[in-house]
């Protein structure tokens, strides 16, 4: 549906650090069983940011997912958003989901989002590779843009942005300033 575009998007104003904290709920059973810890780092007053929740949902489920299945038992995932000024003057939301797995190796990472990847270091067999991907649309047609960083032996932070709602309000300026 993405691809022939007949998906039906609703755009609004949307609090990232709720969204967060919602799929993060969601996940407990699997990071439980897992004994993996999962830290949510959202500072408070976060601005919202212009996008689908729905959609933003389906990107965390996946990034934190992922992140909870490929880290070995007993360790953490980290989970955070902030404001950040893109080189473009934009103001965005940054989210960075950061896991203690095996990393991915350098030749792997510019095919990370394409359709049916599914890294050499996956121990998990199940899915069709299509959940980075199909991230990466969204996101792309949010307007903010998707990565990774990866280290063999080292773990990976998959982040994304999204263009902040409306205008920065007092509250969110001030946060702007303190993480200059």
């Amino acid at each position: 549906k993405m691809e022939a575009d007949r998906v039906e998007w609703k755009f609004e104003p949307t609090s990232l650090g709720e969204v967060l904290e919602e799929t993060v709920a969601v996940l407990a059973p699997l990071a439980s069983v897992r004994r993996i810890k999962v830290e949510i780092n959202v500072p408070e007053g976060l601005p919202p940011v212009r996008g689908d929740r729905d959609r933003l949902i389906q990107v965390l489920t996946n990034l934190v997912a992922n992140a909870i299945s490929y880290s070995p038992e007993d360790t953490r995932v980290e989970v955070g958003a902030a404001l950040r000024l893109n080189v473009d003057g934009r103001h965005v939301v940054e989210v960075r989901v950061k896991d203690s797995g095996p990393g991915i190796p350098p030749g792997e990472l510019d095919q990370i989002f394409d359709m049916f990847q599914r890294g050499s270091t996956s121990r998990r067999r199940e899915g069709a590779g299509l959940g980075l991907h199909i991230a990466r649309e969204i996101i792309e047609k949010h307007g903010g843009r998707i990565w990774v960083e990866s280290e063999v032996g080292q773990g990976s932070v998959f982040g994304f942005t999204v263009p902040q709602s409306e205008r920065l309000d007092t509250r969110a300026a001030s946060i702007l300033r303190a993480i200059k």
